[in-house]
């Protein structure tokens, strides 16, 4: 379950946004670069308006503190979006008229990074979980295996969906067009919601138990649920367009 106000959260929030306008735009008028390009310009910019709100914590709650694995992968999942952005502007934004084979290498490197980066930012929470259950043997052999069965699944449906990508040439509109894809990309998402579900629920249960024990959730614990609550919709939210 990640924080609802993280660069990941906002940027799937804004692709939802984003698949929305451009399934409109391909049904209205598809050759309208205001309608088919310019969305893809929300997540890059409030990735960027994110960053100096949360910069000055950064500074005294990770780059202060003492060098480990953890302050490792939360600098690869915060910093890490900015290059996965500045490769989908590039071919979404930048390039007047790339050929197939540069889309064929741009949108497959776009979309790695993404995995990457989400699979590092959920490193961090699978974490968080296991820690709220007192890092439990049994909870993390569960959690182990759920990841590495969803991670699996999602890399083989990411694999054939990038294998099946067409794209269109010579549009001058600017942009990597795609003229046909599979739908195994919905095996990567359900993959992930998989995950989140595992997490959230996990949460819930062991804050029932925790209420029940002490007639009372901590303000850090309703924090956590109530961004995790939100997270899953917002990725629910996300399958809309895909299934539309």
């Amino acid at each position: 379950m990640a924080d609802s106000s993280s660069p990941y959260v906002q940027a799937v929030f804004s692709e939802t946004l984003l698949k929305l306008a451009n399934g409109k735009a391909m049904k209205a008028e598809p050759f309208r670069p205001h309608l088919t390009r310019f969305p893809s310009a929300i997540g890059p910019t409030i990735l960027v308006y994110d960053y100096p709100l949360t910069f000055g914590r950064e500074v005294e709650l990770v780059w202060k503190s003492p060098r480990n694995t953890i302050k490792v992968v939360f600098l690869i999942s915060r910093y890490l979006p900015f290059f996965d952005a500045t490769v989908q502007l590039l071919y979404r934004n930048v390039l007047a008229d790339p050929s197939p084979e540069t889309c064929k290498y741009l949108i497959p490197t776009q979309v790695w990074l993404s995995i990457f980066g989400s699979n590092v930012s959920e490193f961090l929470f699978l974490l968080r979980t296991w820690a709220v259950w007192e890092k439990d043997r049994a909870v993390g052999i569960f959690l182990a295996v759920t990841t590495v069965t969803c991670l699996a699944l999602g890399i083989y449906g990411s694999l054939e969906f990038l294998r099946s990508l067409t794209f269109v040439s010579g549009s001058n509109i600017g942009g990597c067009l795609v003229l046909s894809s599979s739908n195994m990309l919905l095996m990567d998402y359900s993959a992930f919601m998989v995950i989140e579900a595992v997490q959230l629920i996990l949460m819930l249960i062991k804050s029932y138990a925790n209420y029940r024990r002490e007639r009372k959730i901590s303000k850090l614990t309703r924090v956590v649920i109530r961004d995790g609550i939100m997270y899953y919709l917002v990725l629910f939210g996300q399958g809309t367009p895909h299934q539309s």
